[in-house]
């Protein structure tokens, strides 16, 4: 590597995730959210949802109800606790649920971003040494051509969050290499950045005796 240049890992985190595991080796700890209404249809991913519409799965009302004594049931998130571990690694909100936001309300959006921040500082995880305050990785790149979905990002403090340049439209037209704005005709709500990565050829769920196993997410490319 140049001169000043760095490599570290960084871990896209989803709460919900955390929660869940806590309650299953604590039954008197809260369990993690489950969804209340219908299932949201399927759309393509680039499907344009009509502003105001939508369908809401998380329940209404709902409210943060996980305390440190429980989070911290949980191995992983006692790991982090020590700032000599924690802080080799970077951290990166992936929303709470991991939610699609193709067919989501501004509702459901808000909710999973502002759950996730916050449990993020339950975590520790605004203290690391590298930490992504203001943007995130959106589950499964979904949500960018939805325009209720963006303006929660932003309403919640979120500018920017990862694309995927195998998809043409999510590539900024002068520059593959830059970033794309959003707008109102192209994705719904103005003013988002979107920034460009490349899905690497390896699957998300690969694994090799000979090498071991290699754990990437890969939201782009995912394979059925």
């Amino acid at each position: 590597m140049n001169p000043g240049s760095e490599y570290f890992l960084e871990f896209a985190f989803n709460g919900n995730g955390n929660v869940e595991y806590a309650s299953d080796l604590n039954s008197s700890c809260p369990q993690g959210i489950e969804y209340s209404g219908p299932i949201a249809p399927s759309q393509n991913l680039e499907w344009h949802k009509p502003l105001g519409t939508g369908v809401s799965q998380w329940p209404d009302p709902v409210s943060y109800i996980w305390p440190a004594s429980c989070i911290f049931q949980d191995p992983l998130a006692t790991f982090f606790q020590d700032p000599s571990k924690r802080d080799v690694f970077a951290f990166v909100s992936h929303t709470f649920t991991h939610e699609d936001f193709e067919n989501a309300t501004y509702y459901d959006v808000s909710n999973e971003i502002s759950f996730n921040q916050h449990h993020a500082t339950v975590l520790g995880f605004d203290k690391a040494k590298r930490w992504s305050q203001k943007c995130f990785v959106p589950p499964a790149i979904t949500g960018l051509h939805n325009g209720d979905a963006i303006k929660a990002f932003m309403d919640n403090g979120i500018i920017c969050g990862v694309g995927d340049n195998t998809r043409p439209v999510l590539r900024n037209p002068q520059n593959q290499h830059w970033p794309l704005v959003t707008t109102v005709d192209g994705n719904g709500f103005a003013g988002f950045t979107i920034i460009p990565r490349w899905a690497t050829r390896i699957w998300y769920d690969v694994y090799d005796p000979f090498r071991g196993c290699i754990f990437l997410i890969v939201e782009g490319r995912k394979r059925s």
